[in-house]
């Protein structure tokens, strides 16, 4: 069952009556007069008053036409008189060569002038005014703009209270209007006047351009054929006392110049004054040269060479040869004995250059000897990171040839998968808390029981390490078996970490050109830190950390170490060494940690 809609509501109606209206008096109430903040208005004129105001107006109209225009005859007649003056000016402007100097009028009282009428007075004073007011406006139109809409003013007369009331009777009303208010009348025009005007009223008239004067005879013309007389030129002063200075000075003769030509001449100007005598002055002796041009590397080397090379070195080039196979072997091996990163010294190379060269025969500090040895450390130091990638690749090699014939061992790395190889990266790259070492810098690794024996002595230290042992091969005196090279041993350490990291995804990614993954000095060796608002300046050890501990390995250690990294090395070289044998040590070595650094000492 349904409902009906409810009814529709009907909109309300408005009582019936008389709409809103406005008061019939409003028009007379005035708020704010009545409140004083407004001046009340002026009464509108009733129409007598607007017919007698217009009748006055017509009647000022005509008196002020008739006045500008006697003003303007007035200025016409001052210009006719100027222009009859100057026309009498020009016909009696020729005056004799030195006319008689005129003598000042004798003063004559105030009593003496004769009294003008009064109408001239006005007039020279109304002329007067005209000319001061059109050079005004010539010299300064700018000051005359505000006024530009009201030319006639400038030869306006003087006059008493303008009337300003409406000469338009038609716009308003007419009757009985006494209560009604009215606004401010409009400002009347007043008459302009031109130059047209003035040119109109003259009786002369004016000329413009410069007169035509009889050419006197003493100017030159030329003449009807065109061939001028040239004009004769003077002739210059000679510089010197006498023939015989001037030959000594060697100057160049004074040449005749032209009256266009330059007035300084040799010698300087003429002075009009013989008592202000000028000294010349003498010639400094203090010569400014203009400064060297420095000759740059590839001058220097005067074959257009980019690089510097042996053949460079100053004499016969078996010079190079001694460099090559003598001087730089043993700079190597001083190389390797430094700390990681250091670079050789001048004193340094000196002392090799005098052993082989002579005393003092060759100089450290020639660029050629700078630039040879800063080269082949480059390259020093790079084969150790070629080094260390050769090493793990021949790992991947063995692990995937002994998987093949069945001869690896259930608990080795199988590096030649992608998940062996990462599991052996992430053990090689484990970190100790203790000493802050790493795995793969040990040859025992017990993490567990923090039990860790032969430090950097690991198989892919060592086998990188040997890099440094091939090349001191080639020493003339051969290998010590002792050899303690430190900085070599550490520069191993740091290219395996570096080859390492390569390797984190289980395959090869290869290093790019950027300078954080370069084997460099800038990512690889020690940095400080500065100091801040809370802590001091600090020295970051990546390269010298375990310094320390190198340096306290005795002779017998570095024997034991060169003996097991020879294994690894290049057999195609012949070794020219002394017999190396392993001296008797103890594996045991007690870990004792100094701040940053770490000491280990052998038993």
């Amino acid at each position: 069952m349904s409902l009906p809609p409810p009814p529709k509501r009907r909109p309300g109606r408005l009582p019936d009556g008389p709409g809103l209206t406005t008061r019939s008096n409003n028009k007379n109430v005035h708020p704010a007069e009545a409140a004083g903040l407004v001046p009340p208005a002026a009464e509108r004129r009733t129409a007598e008053q607007k017919a007698e105001d217009k009748a006055k107006a017509a009647e000022d109209k005509k008196q002020a036409a008739l006045e500008h225009h006697n003003k303007l005859s007035r200025l016409a007649a001052i210009e006719d008189r100027q222009r009859r003056e100057d026309m009498v000016y020009h016909e009696t402007a020729h005056h004799p060569i030195d006319p008689p100097r005129r003598s000042r009028a004798p003063s004559t009282p105030a009593s003496a002038h004769e009294e003008l009428p009064a109408e001239s007075e006005d007039e020279m004073d109304l002329g007067r005014f005209f000319l001061f007011r059109l050079s005004h406006i010539a010299l300064y139109p700018q000051a005359n703009d505000s006024d530009s809409h009201d030319e006639s003013g400038l030869f306006a007369p003087p006059s008493d209270d303008e009337d300003d009331s409406d000469s338009d009777p038609d716009s308003e009303d007419s009757g009985d209007n006494g209560n009604v208010k009215t606004s401010a009348p409009r400002k009347q025009k007043k008459l302009k006047i031109t130059r047209s005007d003035i040119r109109d009223l003259r009786e002369t008239e004016d000329v413009v351009g410069t007169p035509e004067v009889e050419a006197s005879g003493g100017k030159r013309k030329a003449t009807d054929d065109g061939n001028a007389k040239s004009k004769k030129g003077k002739t210059a002063k000679k510089g010197g006392l006498s023939i015989g200075i001037k030959e000594t000075l060697k100057r160049k003769s004074t040449k005749e110049v032209e009256d266009d030509d330059s007035m300084v001449h040799y010698g300087g100007p003429a002075l009009d004054d013989d008592a202000g005598e000028v000294v010349e002055r003498e010639k400094s002796i203090i010569r400014i040269d203009a400064p060297a041009k420095k000759i740059t590397q590839k001058e220097l080397r005067g074959d257009g060479s980019k690089r510097w090379r042996v053949s460079h070195i100053p004499g016969p080039a078996s010079n190079g040869d001694i460099f090559t196979n003598k001087v730089w072997p043993h700079l190597r091996k001083q190389l390797g004995r430094a700390f990681p990163w250091d670079t050789v010294s001048d004193a340094q190379a000196q002392v090799e250059l005098d052993r082989f060269y002579g005393k003092n025969v060759m100089s450290a500090k020639a660029d050629v000897f700078s630039a040879l040895i800063a080269y082949r450390s480059h390259y020093w130091r790079s084969g150790f990171p070629l080094q260390a990638h050769k090493c793990i690749l021949e790992m991947v090699q063995d692990a995937a040839k002994r998987e093949e014939e069945g001869t690896a061992d259930p608990d080795d790395y199988k590096l030649h998968t992608v998940e062996g190889m990462q599991s052996y990266i992430e053990f090689s790259l484990e970190v100790d808390n203790k000493t802050q070492t790493k795995a793969f810098y040990w040859r025992e690794w017990d993490a567990d029981a923090e039990k860790y024996k032969g430090l950097f002595q690991s198989s892919v230290v060592l086998y990188t390490y040997a890099h440094h042992l091939n090349c001191l091969d080639g020493l003339p005196d051969g290998i010590e078996t002792n050899e303690p090279a430190l900085g070599a041993l550490i520069l191993a350490s740091q290219a395996v970490e570096r080859e390492l990291g390569f390797w984190k995804t289980g395959t090869y990614i290869a290093p790019s050109k950027a300078q954080k993954e370069q084997f460099s000095f800038e990512r690889w060796g020690d940095y400080e830190v500065e100091a801040t608002a809370t802590s001091p300046k600090r020295r970051i050890l990546r390269a010298t950390r375990c310094v320390d501990s190198l340096k306290k390995w005795k002779p017998e250690d570095w024997e034991q170490v060169n003996m097991r990294a020879a294994k690894y090395g290049d057999p195609k070289k012949k070794r020219r060494g002394r017999s190396m044998s392993v001296a008797s040590s103890s594996d045991a070595e007690s870990l004792v940690v100094e701040e940053e650094r770490i000491i280990i000492e052998f038993d």
